[in-house]
């Protein structure tokens, strides 16, 4: 378990991807966290598919750890 350091990830944020791409700090992380989200709807759309399913045809239970804060975003990209 490591604490994050939130001066040195908003350093990091704003060094790396805030001021190159002229963004907030904040719309950095939010277009990081939507990318993410739709990547692993990518893969969950892929693997049902593989089986015959449509992703539109289930219901996400989001528990546990980040979950419940991908859920939304994934359901969203997924259908």
């Amino acid at each position: 378990y490591i604490k994050l350091n939130r001066k040195r990830s908003m350093f990091a944020i704003e060094e790396e991807l805030s001021d190159p791409l002229d963004m907030d700090p904040i719309e950095v992380a939010r277009v990081i966290k939507d990318g993410v989200d739709e990547q692993m709807a990518i893969g969950i759309g892929k693997e049902l598919r593989v089986r015959g399913y449509l992703p539109e045809d289930f219901t996400m239970l989001a528990y546990g750890g980040n979950g419940p804060l991908h859920a939304c975003g994934v359901a969203r990209h997924a259908g």
